[in-house]
């Protein structure tokens, strides 16, 4: 399914607690989907490839 407007999808991770990171920043000024994907443990590499 499309959307009429873009999606973001995030990668990368860091050790701010849940509402402080970008993503729930970013769903809270704009309209468009935020995708938040990393875990602590993560490679880019894997992160990529999710």
């Amino acid at each position: 399914m499309t959307s009429a407007k873009p999606d973001v999808l995030l990668v990368g991770g860091n050790p701010l607690g849940k509402v402080e990171r970008l993503g729930p920043q970013l769903a809270k000024v704009t309209s468009q989907s935020v995708w938040p994907i990393s875990a602590g443990s993560w490679a880019l590499r894997n992160e990529l490839a999710y």
